[in-house]
């Protein structure tokens, strides 16, 4: 059994596992799901300073709270190292043509364990027309904007040399205003950061 949320104008659906095996504007009819999970944590712990979580490795109980919204808990998470006590609860509301996300992260772990990236939502292997660029705002803090036109190309190109796999991708352009937007002349998906508390 799959959960959907969906009107005349999008439609989100995640299978049974929490991976975004659907993201449509309906007017299109464009998919942007890559069939993945919607994040990744990057943690410490004893001497190791980097330990990363994948959603795909973690099970989740999902829920509708109502016919626009979709509630996936993670009491747990598996991890290289076995069973963490990192509990996940995000929520996905459907607002017309937008998808709200939402996340509370715990670290319930008695352990020396240290939460140190939680990157949400991902839209890993995001599906994207050959005309979409990528837009953006700029890390210097004035009014120029980025614009990335070949995204597969730059990901291709982006190495930074550290001694993780880069994951095949890039950091989004949105330093200093919360916003990226993927789009051509007829599909658009925007990505923007509208929490105030946000640090």
């Amino acid at each position: 059994m799959n959960y959907r949320l969906a009107n005349s104008l999008i439609r989100c659906e995640l299978d049974t596992n929490g991976n975004l095996i659907g993201l449509l504007n309906l007017r299109t009819g464009h998919d942007y799901a890559g069939g993945q999970g919607l994040w990744r944590i990057m943690y410490s712990h004893d001497e190791v300073i980097e330990e990363e979580i994948l959603a795909e490795n973690c099970t989740p109980h999902i829920a509708h709270i109502s016919d626009d919204q979709l509630q996936v808990t993670y009491d747990s998470m598996n991890t290289p190292c076995g069973l963490e006590d990192f509990k996940l609860v995000f929520t996905i509301k459907l607002q017309g043509d937008e998808l709200h996300f939402s996340a509370d992260l715990e670290n319930a772990s008695n352990y020396d364990r240290v939460i140190r990236e939680f990157n949400f939502p991902a839209i890993t292997n995001i599906n994207l027309t050959c005309s979409q660029a990528l837009y953006g705002g700029s890390a210097s803090g004035n009014q120029c904007h980025v614009k990335i036109d070949n995204v597969a190309e730059a990901i291709q190109k982006c190495h930074t040399q550290y001694m993780a796999d880069d994951n095949g991708g890039i950091n989004m352009p949105w330093f200093d205003n919360g916003f990226a937007i993927f789009a051509d002349a007829v599909n658009g998906l925007y990505l923007g950061d509208h929490d105030l508390t946000f640090e």
